[in-house]
This record gives C-alpha cells, sequence and structure tokens, in this order.
C-alpha cells in the first residue's frame, strides 16, 4: 500500500517502516516516545524517495521486494532465531530496518534527528529481556 502511494514499483525498508508505524503499536510508542509522529516519518520519507515517474503495476500484481528490504527480511529472521522466538515479529522487522541506518528506512529516522544506534539498543535490550 505504501509504496503505491508514492508510485513506486518495489516495496522498500521505508514503506515497511510506515507499514509498522500504521500498524505495529510496539513501533508507535517506541518512536511516540522520541517525539517522533507518523506525519514526520511519512513526510521525510517523501523527502528521500518522492515520487515516481514511471508506471506502477496495476493493484492485482505484486510489487517486489527492494535487494535492502529483503536483506532486512532475513536479518529480521536471524534475529528472532538467535532470540529462540517462535516467529518474526513486527519489532524483528523494527529492529532489522534500524540496523541499517543507510537504507532509506534507516535515513528517514536519521533526518529526524533519530539516535537509531540507541532505539535499537534499547528495543533490542527490552526484547531480550521479554518486554515488548
Amino acid at each position: 500500500m505504501y509504496a503505491r502511494q508514492f508510485d513506486q514499483q518495489y516495496v522498500g525498508t521505508e514503506h515497511v517502516l510506515l507499514a509498522l508505524l500504521h500498524e505495529d503499536a510496539v513501533t508507535q510508542e517506541t518512536l511516540a516516545t522520541r517525539g517522533v509522529t507518523v506525519e514526520q516519518v511519512e513526510d521525510a520519507v517523501a523527502r528521500l524517495v518522492g515520487t515516481a515517474t514511471h508506471p506502477v503495476p496495476t493493484f492485482e500484481e505484486p510489487l517486489p521486494l527492494s535487494p535492502r528490504l529483503r536483506h532486512c527480511v532475513e536479518r529480521a529472521d536471524r534475529l528472532r532465531e538467535s532470540l529462540r522466538q517462535g516467529q518474526v515479529d513486527p519489532v524483528h522487522l523494527l529492529l532489522a530496518l534500524l540496523a541499517d541506518i543507510h537504507s532509506a528506512a534507516g535515513k528517514a529516522l536519521v533526518d529526524l534527528n533519530i539516535d537509531v544506534a540507541e532505539l535499537y539498543d534499547s528495543l533490542h535490550d527490552r526484547l531480550r529481556a521479554g518486554v515488548e
């Protein structure tokens, strides 16, 4: 949905970050405690990726994942496995996004003056302690 909102031909880290912000309470709370709103992240993403100028596939056609997003999904799965948890949850995806500050999601958060490393450490510590 968010990739199509920006007329992109792929699903990237920035789109997953927006989805997490809209759909996941942990992500919302984690960023809200740092004074970051959904609207600020949406604006930061818009500044970074803009709007595509080429045709976007129809809604029936699935959009491919960007290589960076595929890597983040794999990282989320490795994190889940290292913590001996049953499935990849949104918090694992958020941590994987935070681990890559060179991704569009990471750049959007850095542009909002978020200390991404501190955020990652804080969230990771909570997850290891069993608190989400």
